[in-house]
């Protein structure tokens, strides 16, 4: 007995549809055997492409530009979901699917961003040294017009927070997690359709945490 899998992967920020024909830029890894993914690049071009091929499900956009698999084993999958400009993303899925999963990505600081978009940037350390990977940020609009949401850190430890609905230079501030709680930072004033870089300390383009 067989069933179907099916993903419908969009732009956290805009709700479209991540990737589209003629230059389709969505990768959707799904294992054959249910098991633990292997480490993905998060680059465009993921050794999954290259080889070992046999040990992935083939996959399909329809016509509604959902990613399906057809013919999986009833059984409990993992996936990965790359897009260049991306941060990827990991789900656990089971099969069947009575309908696609709706997964969103999130934008990178990679992406390829308008000239007078309004972003929050940032940059998180570890006080003993590397990136800071494996936590969000969480966006609080001081003025409560725009609702918090989260972002994740990418593998470099970098954020970008996208808030084409900010409309006044109101502050702002940013939860920053990590292993032993949140570190807060606060930008007491937005300069609107512009990056606005996150900083912990004036002298600093980064952010420390414990």
């Amino acid at each position: 007995m067989s069933a179907n899998l099916g993903f419908r992967v969009l732009d956290y920020s805009t709700g479209t549809l991540v990737g589209a024909a003629p230059r389709d830029d969505l990768l959707v890894v799904v294992p054959k055997r249910p098991t633990t993914l292997p480490a993905l690049d998060e680059g465009r071009a993921s050794s999954v492409r290259i080889r070992d091929k046999r040990l992935y499900f083939e996959t399909r956009r329809n016509a509604l530009g959902d990613v399906t698999i057809a013919d999986v084993p009833p059984d409990t999958y993992a996936a990965a979901f790359l897009a260049t400009g991306y941060v990827p993303a990991r789900a656990v899925v089971k099969a069947p699917l009575a309908e696609p999963l709706e997964v969103r990505l999130h934008r990178d600081a990679s992406f390829r961003f308008a000239g007078d978009d309004t972003l929050i940037v940032g940059e998180v350390v570890k006080a003993g040294g590397g990136a800071h990977t494996g936590f969000d940020v969480t966006f609080v609009d001081l003025s409560e017009a725009i609702p918090r949401h989260s972002v994740p850190l990418n593998a470099k430890g970098q954020f970008v927070v996208f808030v084409p609905e900010k409309q006044t230079t109101s502050g702002v501030k940013l939860l920053v997690e990590h292993a032993s709680g949140i570190l807060t930072v606060v930008i007491p004033a937005v300069i609107l359709n512009r990056p606005n870089i996150a900083r912990q300390k004036p002298t600093s383009p980064v952010i420390t945490v414990p």
